[in-house]
């Protein structure tokens, strides 16, 4: 859809740019002044798409900084939550923290990346023990 929606703004722009081509003028002075319409809305037109690609940036730059923020909610242990930090550990602490992330988007992770993420980085945790390989019973080789 957003292709589509560039391609038409491309093909509308497109289709505006050869005014000056079919302008009738009788002077020199209004060929230059259409001229320079047309110059004037060439650069107004790339300096749109430049503009909306940064907007379109920031946006997914936003979701995924969002996303990251849930995930290290989920992920963190509630004695790795500034109320623990602080000896006054809440089971529900978790809990608060994860909707003020979902609910306040945006928003909600940068509040939470300030006030718990940065302050208290969560503590790299030991990879889960694999467990010993215990060879089974062969199957029987067939005579050759």
């Amino acid at each position: 859809m957003l292709h589509r929606r560039i391609a038409l703004m491309l093909a509308l722009g497109a289709a505006a740019m050869p005014v000056p081509a079919f302008a009738q003028s009788t002077s020199a002075g209004d060929a230059a002044a259409v001229t320079g319409i047309g110059i004037a809305f060439t650069v107004f037109t790339l300096l749109f798409f430049v503009f909306y690609g940064v907007i379109l940036l920031a946006s997914i730059a936003g979701v995924v900084f969002w996303v990251f923020m849930i995930v290290d909610v989920a992920q963190r242990l509630d004695s790795e939550f500034t109320g623990a930090m602080q000896g006054r550990p809440s089971p529900n602490e978790k809990m608060v923290w994860l909707l003020v992330v979902l609910l306040g988007g945006v928003v909600g992770a940068v509040v939470y990346y300030v006030i718990v993420m940065r302050p208290y980085p969560r503590a790299p945790r030991p990879p889960l023990p694999v467990p010993p390989q215990t060879p089974g019973p062969q199957p029987p080789v067939p005579p050759t």
